[in-house]
């Protein structure tokens, strides 16, 4: 059996993001409430975690040497169980999953690195991830949907009606613009949002 553990970084190495993850996620508090974190699963001596790319050609799904993401602050590791696959079936998991979790589907909220560790955890058959490693992001994912919902087309229309005309064609022209360049495509070539989340498999 095969060891897996949880390694869960503090985002970024500012000491801002580390003093906000002490205080709402301090180590030793009975109850923590969140933060702002990077993780990844490790098993026999890899982690495994997913990130932003542009580039068809540079995966999402990244292993580096455990706690040694160059891009994040390493905080803690988790042990998560024994899982009863064998490596070569831990290669099969990985090598689909690199498949399903393309760089370029990555999305802060709704599609990270949390999200593939849970399903990797799952595939493995070990514990699932602590609430409070990300809470927050779920709670960012709540309030987004429904800042989306509440500005559909109906009630973007009901605004309109409110407003002076003049107030009313910089509302349209911010919302136009603002919906083409959610739908541009990355430049190619460009850097990924998060360098040192770019790396490909071992």
């Amino acid at each position: 059996m095969l060891p897996v553990f949880l390694n869960v970084y503090d985002v970024t190495k500012r000491d801002s993001v580390k003093m906000l993850n002490a205080v709402l996620a301090h180590w030793w508090a009975p109850v923590k409430l969140g933060g702002i974190f990077h993780v990844a699963v490790e098993i026999n001596g890899i982690e495994w975690s997913f990130g932003k790319t542009f580039l068809i050609s540079r995966p999402g799904v990244f292993g580096v040497p455990p706690g040694k993401d160059p891009s994040h602050s390493f905080r803690e590791k988790l042990f998560l169980g024994y899982t009863t696959l064998s490596m070569e079936q831990v290669s099969s998991i990985l090598i689909d999953m690199i498949e399903e979790y393309q760089g370029r589907d990555y999305d802060t909220l709704r599609r990270n690195c949390c999200h593939f560790s849970e399903d990797l955890c799952q595939r493995l058959g070990v514990s699932k991830l602590p609430d409070w490693v990300y809470r927050l992001a779920r709670i960012g994912e709540a309030a987004a949907d429904f800042v989306n919902e509440s500005m559909n087309d109906s009630w973007s229309e009901r605004l309109q009606e409110m407003l002076p005309e003049s107030i009313s064609w910089v509302w349209a022209s911010w919302k136009t613009s603002s919906e083409e360049s959610s739908t541009k495509p990355p430049v190619e070539g460009a850097l990924p949002v998060d360098p040192g989340m770019a790396y490909p498999p071992l």
